[in-house]
């Protein structure tokens, strides 16, 4: 059974005060999803990949980037805090349960940011021909400290991250967190020869809201057989399209 060790809520989320730090992961509690190779100078969120090469441009917090907004203007959307209805799933197959919460709760997120480290992305293949993929579309990159709580403790997490912009309205968030370091009650219970190890949270953020959704990789081997898939353990707003399926 995967489960993190219990400790205190130490405030109160609506009192949420971060203070800002610089680009990368905080210790073991955060990870990334993307395309790209890493740049020294200034750094960029890549994820591991290897198929393109990122190439990075510092912004300053006035300058007009190439698609066209300022990171002060991405920072008015995405810095604050806003919560939604949560809508948990139903226990799957793999498992044998997780929790503690159930059916609808709330979640809510916070921000802080600021225009330090903030860069234009521009992904280019490694390799050239015509069976090379596609790369990710350009984007600004903003560092930032996030928080996320669930109203019944199940998750109360604080961990660096970086946000994803392609257009001024929304910035993007995909971390994977380790079920064992997380710092909320939430505990999830594998059946005998399944594995899951981290929690992965998908957010999209707006000036005035936020939708996303909370999943994990489950690893099931039987005999010689082995699958993978990864199940939503729940969803924001509950009844939204991201909710649909589940």
């Amino acid at each position: 059974m995967n489960r993190r060790h219990s400790s205190s809520i130490r405030r109160a989320f609506g009192a949420l005060s971060l203070v800002f730090s610089s680009a990368g992961c905080l210790g073991g509690q955060t990870g990334t999803e993307g395309t790209g190779t890493t740049t020294k100078d200034p750094e960029v969120d890549t994820g591991g990949g290897s198929s393109c090469v990122a190439q990075a441009t510092a912004l300053t917090a006035s300058e007009v980037s190439p698609l066209g907004f300022s990171v002060e203007s991405l920072l008015t959307v995405a810095t604050g805090s806003r919560a939604a209805s949560l809508a948990w799933s139903a226990v799957p197959p793999e498992l044998s349960g997780f929790g503690p919460e159930q059916g609808t709760s709330s979640i809510t997120i916070g921000v802080e940011a600021s225009s330090r480290g903030a860069r234009f992305v521009h992904w280019t293949p490694r390799a050239t021909g015509p069976d090379v993929g596609g790369c990710a579309p350009d984007e600004v990159q903003i560092d930032a400290q996030v928080a996320f709580a669930t109203a019944g403790g199940a998750l109360s997490e604080r961990f660096q991250a970086v946000l994803h912009a392609t257009r001024v309205e929304a910035v993007q968030l995909t971390l994977s967190l380790p079920l064992a370091t997380l710092n909320g009650t939430f505990n999830v219970s594998p059946r005998a020869g399944v594995r899951t190890d981290a929690l992965v949270l998908d957010a999209t953020i707006t000036a005035d809201s936020t939708s996303g959704t909370l999943r994990g990789q489950l690893e099931q081997t039987a005999g010689m057989t082995q699958s993978v898939r990864f199940f939503t353990y729940a969803c924001w707003p509950a009844g939204a399209d991201v909710c649909l399926g589940l």
